[in-house]
């Protein structure tokens, strides 16, 4: 293999596992809120959404 394929290859590898490990600390730290926090984010969101849909 050259040089260049074996880059490629290493950011292709690199890439993909960086991602799982963003995935899977994400979704950890969501599994650790309260019910009261996760409440809290889906009122935001809701809150985030009206105001969206007023501005359109």
């Amino acid at each position: 293999m050259e040089f260049g394929g074996s880059v490629w290859l290493f950011v292709v590898v690199g890439g993909t596992v960086l991602l799982g490990i963003a995935i899977a600390i994400t979704m950890s730290n969501n599994r650790r809120r309260s019910r009261g926090e996760q409440r809290l984010t889906e009122a935001a969101t809701k809150q985030l959404y009206k105001e969206e849909d007023r501005q359109s």
